[in-house]
């Protein structure tokens, strides 16, 4: 990953390395709700913030331009507003 940036390099890259941990333990051909369920362990154990399985609505200038659940949203206790621009009932993590 040398070289590259990432808007949150430092929780990006880790994010990246627990990712690729699991694909290791695991291998690939598993359902998705596997590797979903093994990244929220992984989560927690990096105690890195994170919510399940949002429905966001997202807003482009204060209207919404498309809706969708989002996997893992982190929260802003993760140290920052890394879901800028979404919005949901249960988070609340759109910009004013």
């Amino acid at each position: 990953m040398e070289g590259k940036k990432f808007l949150y390099g430092g929780l990006s890259e880790k994010i990246i390395s627990l990712v690729y941990k699991i694909y290791h333990e695991l291998g690939y051909g598993h359902p998705e709700k596997v590797y979903q369920e093994s990244l929220a362990i992984e989560l927690k154990k990096a105690k890195i913030d994170f919510k399940r399985e949002c429905y966001a609505k997202i807003l482009y200038d204060g209207e919404i331009v498309g809706k969708y659940f989002l996997d893992y949203p982190l929260t802003t206790a993760s140290g920052g507003d890394y879901a800028k621009g979404y919005t949901s009932d249960s988070i609340k993590i759109a910009p004013a």
